[in-house]
Formats: C-alpha cells, structure tokens, sequence
C-alpha cells in the first residue's frame, strides 16, 4: 500500500489554560508541538499507514525536539528542511470548545523550497496533502505548484485543507480568487462551514458543496462541528453525524478526521465510510485532553462510537 506526503507548516501552538480566554488577556499557555502537517502526519503513522512529511523549520531546539517526536511516531522526516535564517513558526491559540482564535508568528514555514527527492517519493505515494498555509506566502506557494505539477503527471490524488485566513496571507494578495482556482486540480476538499464563510460569504451547507464542485473539486466534506458532516460525491449528499460524546478541546479534531478518511480511502472505502471512519477518530481526539495521545487500533475505536464491526 502506498502512503501519503503531507506538505506544509509546523508550529508551536501555545494554547490558552482558560477556555474562550481573549488572547490579549491571556498570561499563561500551555506549548505543544502542533501545526495540521505534523498532527495529520503522525495521525496517520499511528494507524499504521505510511506518512511522508516535506516541512521546513528553525535551526532552534524546537525544530529538533519536533524531528525527534515525529520520527518517534515512524513519520518519515528525510524530508524536513533546516531554516538557518528564520526560527520554527508559533500561533496563539484560545482554548475553545468553537472555533478558536489565533495569532501566528511566521518564521520557517513558509520558506519552504522544493527538493528534486521529492520526485522518487511521489512515486511512493496515493495521495499528497496540504492546506491553504503553504500556500499562503512565497516561496512555498510555487513550491506546492511544483509538487501538484509532478503529482498530477504521475496520477497521485491531490487532497486540500481550504483552511483560508486573511491574516495569514500576503498583504494585497487575492488569496480567496487563488484558493478558487486551485480547486479544479482538487480530488478530496474538507473545509469547515467557517473556512467556507471566508471563500464565499454567507450560505447554506449544500450551497457551499455546489460551489466546491463548481470550481473542479471531486469529494466535499463539509464539517459543521457538533452536526457533524455534510459529504458529496457529486451525485449523493450524505450527513455523517458527529461522534463525539464528549468535547475536551478542539484543537487537532479536523487532523483527526483527515487521518481517517485517508486510513478509509487507501483501504478502499468509499468516501461515506471514509468520513465515517475519520468522524470516529475525530471524537477520539475531541474526547483527549492530550493533543499528542497516539491513535488507538482504528477497529477498536470504530465499534466504540458506532457499535459495529469495522469490516
């Protein structure tokens, strides 16, 4: 079985004590090693899948202790770059059972440049990931075009986090048209109903999906936290409930949900059970206050939340 290149940004996410504490008013944060990459890519090592991850981070203590956890957790990190010029990026985060708030201090993550290896690991692969961070400024916005290019030539699948942020972007960049753009190379979207808010405006879940589909995207998996996801093939809308009994913290539960539907999509589900699978593991980690739990046995965690047999 092949496995999966996730590209983009770790940071360290320093995260509110207090839930729904303003970050201006915030004094005290708890640091753990985070960014959607790394938890995506370590989700998914742990289910016993192969991760690649291509990243770049500081030449700082964080940037090491980061390749050392990640390798841990048997996330190939040949590909991760050593920034000698800027340190390993950072985002405040606000402790939310909603969507949280945040602040990021760029530094490595974006200077991420392409490396000619990665041509023999695209041939290792079924798919490769990234969100709308690596994309978000130069030179790691032509480095995704490159790896799309390539991937594309070689019929690896292109997944994409639609994760759009103003402040994230280049200051007078249309960032909104270019995510639009980039959708037609797109086989599996997962935006959030607040992701798709940004890109679109104000609109109906199902509108949302249309638009998706409109600009090139085959799968949609809308989520709308506690009502769960709304899933599209194009042809079928189907609602997966949300999974989770309980909600510690939500800060990793949409990695989580992309590490099932990728474990359920290189097993051969369809994209419904896929969702379903990914819905699963998101209630795993919504129920953790550990962010950096390991992923139980997928079939243990499937029969607890669905009662059924994972076959």
């Amino acid at each position: 079985m092949k496995g999966i290149l996730v590209v983009g940004e770790l940071v360290l996410d320093l995260i509110t004590i207090d839930y729904d504490t303003k970050l201006k008013d915030a004094r005290t944060f708890n640091l753990s090693y985070g960014g959607s990459p790394g938890n995506i890519a370590r989700n998914i090592a742990d289910m016993g899948l192969k991760a690649y991850l291509f990243t770049r981070v500081g030449n700082d203590p964080f940037g090491e202790e980061f390749k050392r956890r990640l390798s841990e957790r048997n996330v190939d990190t040949s590909m991760m770059q050593k920034d000698y010029e800027r340190n390993t990026s950072m985002v405040f985060i606000n402790k939310s059972i909603g969507n949280p708030d945040f602040f990021p201090i760029r530094g490595s993550d974006f200077n991420l440049e392409y490396d000619e290896k990665l041509d023999g690991i695209l041939e290792e692969v079924s798919i490769v990931h990234f969100s709308s961070w690596p994309i978000s400024r130069n030179p790691a916005r032509n480095t995704v075009e490159k790896i799309i290019k390539k991937a594309k030539s070689k019929g690896v699948k292109i997944a994409f986090d639609p994760n759009y942020r103003e402040k994230l972007w280049e200051v007078n960049h249309d960032g909104i048209n270019y995510i639009k753009n980039i959708l037609k190379d797109i086989y599996l979207v997962k935006p959030s109903e607040d992701d798709s808010f940004h890109i679109f405006g104000k609109m109906f879940p199902h509108e949302y999906i249309l638009k998706y589909h409109e600009y090139g995207a085959k799968y949609v998996i809308l989520t709308m936290g506690r009502d769960g996801a709304l899933v599209s093939d194009g042809r079928n809308f189907i609602k997966i409930n949300s999974m989770a009994e309980k909600v510690c913290d939500t800060t990793g539960a949409g990695d989580a949900l992309w590490a099932g539907v990728y474990y359920g999509i290189l097993n051969g589900y369809d994209i419904f059970e896929s969702t379903l699978i990914g819905s699963c593991v998101s209630a795993f980690k919504l129920s953790s206050e550990n962010k950096e739990e390991k992923i139980p046995d997928i079939r243990e965690i499937y029969k607890k939340f669905t009662g059924k047999v994972l076959k």
